[in-house]
């Protein structure tokens, strides 16, 4: 019972920004999919124009659920948010052209099966996105150094935390006096 409690916890730890991606993923995975279907099929345009209106409305999908729920950005104000907007546009960017270029060599020129191929291309696509996401947009902020403080008036500890040379000395003389029992 403890046991399994404790790996459990140990597992969602290690993976609790995988295990929304994933689910955020594959809601977004179905808003690319249906709207390139939408475009494609009853609507009649052609396969990048349907990629290209899909990516738009996936990526403002994936950026509200991945800055809210995923990796749970800290960036405030407008200047902040506006900075972590555009570097997740900039990696979907490029995650867009692949996918566009995936669907043009696969379905446009080699005439493949697009929905098939849309598929896989978002397979592709969410792995690169979740690397580039957690690693670059949404990382988190190194914590602060926890070395320990010198107090006001006083220099910064040395490697050992020791301040003044009389901190040695004291040391020193306790040792000998140590050693002169021995």
């Amino acid at each position: 019972g403890e046991k399994v409690n404790e790996k459990l916890k140990a597992l969602y730890e290690k993976y609790k920004d995988l295990i929304p991606y994933v689910i955020f993923g594959v809601l977004t995975t179905i808003v690319n999919y249906v709207s390139y279907w939408l475009f494609a099929h009853p609507l009649g345009c052609g396969t990048v124009f349907s990629t290209a209106v899909a990516w738009v409305l996936s990526v403002l999908f994936a950026y509200v659920t991945n800055r809210r729920w995923v990796f749970h950005s800290e960036a405030k104000g407008a200047k902040a948010i506006g900075k972590e907007f555009a570097a997740f546009l900039g990696a979907r960017l490029g995650t867009g052209l692949l996918d566009m270029l995936i669907m043009y060599l696969c379905v446009d020129l080699l005439g493949w099966n697009d929905m098939v191929m849309k598929l896989a291309s978002n397979v592709i696509v969410v792995i690169l996105n979740y690397i580039l996401s957690k690693f670059f947009i949404f990382k988190k902020k190194k914590k602060k150094d926890t070395k320990r403080k010198a107090p006001p008036g006083r220099k910064r500890p040395d490697r050992w935390g020791f301040c003044h040379a009389k901190d040695y000395l004291s040391i020193r003389q306790s040792v000998l006096r140590l050693m002169s029992r021995c």
